[in-house]
């Protein structure tokens, strides 16, 4: 009596390895990609939030206010001259925004903080 033997060889576990290194090394910087280019449409929706309160600060007050700002989870705190957070960030934040302003102009500039979004993301509004 022959007994069959059931099973995977070496060569075909092999070959599913590669494979799946294959799909991972395409999928992981498609995915990083992904996240990178969320996490910036996000700082720049929110330096529109501070231009548009820039704004309105200006209409009623006939100058601009600077400060630096960090976005919150709900972005519902309504301190600081701009109704943003004034507050010191923590790990929920990702971008620190910073506003240079004068009477007759400013900018506004979005850098990453904490291990998620690298320090050296710097967008600039002007």
């Amino acid at each position: 009596m022959q007994r069959s033997e059931s099973g995977f060889t070496l060569a075909e576990l092999m070959i599913v390895v590669a494979i799946l290194a294959i799909l991972a090394g395409i999928a992981i910087p498609l995915y990083t990609n992904y996240i990178e280019t969320s996490r910036n449409t996000e700082a720049f929706n929110d330096m529109n939030s501070l231009r548009l309160a820039e704004e309105e600060y200006f209409l009623e007050n006939n100058t601009y206010v600077p400060g630096k700002y960090y976005a919150t989870g709900t972005k519902s705190l309504q301190t600081g001259a701009l109704g943003w957070s004034p507050a010191k960030p923590d790990n929920k934040q990702q971008f620190g925004y910073d506003v240079s302003a004068s009477n007759t102009s400013y900018s506004i500039t979005a850098t990453g903080l904490g291990r998620d979004v690298p320090n050296s993301v710097v967008l600039t509004l002007q």
